[in-house]
């Protein structure tokens, strides 16, 4: 088994990037919907 640390720090900044594109993406379209 994997040390649970080694695993969990690329995957943590690794998940950050992601939800940063994600969240960049939804930004993106919701401005056609959102009226702000």
């Amino acid at each position: 088994m994997p040390d649970p640390l080694s695993v969990y720090v690329p995957l943590d900044s690794l998940t950050e990037e992601t939800i940063d594109s994600i969240i960049l993406t939804i930004q993106q379209s919701d401005k056609r919907d959102w009226a702000f």
